[in-house]
């Protein structure tokens, strides 16, 4: 079943509002992480169930890359003549307070996954060695949430003469990937939900 779509632009208040308290495919690499991240992105879901969205953080970087997202989409399909349909944060079907925010979907099967590292000897590296491993668990929760089988991977720098501003790989969907993923998910949430739970009860 496909996930339901709640619109708002990314970046947006709404769109804050809507991803708040939901484990989100950006962050299912702390998910399963060793105990430091794991423990520390829980804590902060059981804040953002509580107290609502967490306050901005990330400076230049993140104003960077959200700046730099609409460009790559277009550098993308001027090079693959392939339309990237923009939406809103993604609700998994089935499992609640489970969600991702695509960068955009491509036909009926993929999705675009952008990057736009602030230093470009990210997107150097990128260039020689491929998308690094610390994406793969938000690539393959995308293809799982979104119901896709395959998700292209961007790396944007527009500081890089072409072709070289945009590297661009085909990630397939691994399901067997998917399956410990979802396992992992739904523990985790158990977790935040006892945790919310305890402090609501406290007094």
């Amino acid at each position: 079943m496909p996930p339901r779509f709640l619109e708002a632009e990314q970046g947006s208040d709404l769109w804050k509002e809507h991803r708040a308290g939901h484990a989100t495919a950006s962050r299912f690499a702390d998910i399963l992480a060793g105990k430091g991240q794991r423990e520390a992105y829980l804590w902060d879901l059981v804040g953002e169930r509580l107290a609502g969205p967490s306050r901005d953080a990330g400076g230049m970087a993140k104003a960077w890359g959200h700046e730099s997202e609409d460009l790559a989409r277009r550098a993308y399909t001027i090079r693959t003549g392939n339309l990237v349909q923009q939406v809103g944060f993604a609700v998994h079907s089935k499992i609640r307070w489970c969600g991702a925010s695509s960068d955009g979907l491509v036909g009926a099967d993929g999705f675009v996954e952008i990057k736009s590292p602030f230093n470009s000897g990210i997107h150097a590296r990128t260039l020689a060695l491929g998308m690094p491993g610390m994406h793969d668990a938000q690539l393959q929760g995308n293809a799982w949430i979104l119901e896709r089988q395959w998700g292209m991977f961007l790396s944007y720098d527009p500081a890089f003469t072409a072709p070289h501003d945009l590297y661009m790989q085909r990630i397939e969907r691994d399901d067997r990937f998917i399956k410990h993923l979802e396992v992992e998910v739904k523990k985790f949430l158990a977790e935040v939900a006892v945790a919310v739970r305890d402090i609501q009860n406290s007094n």
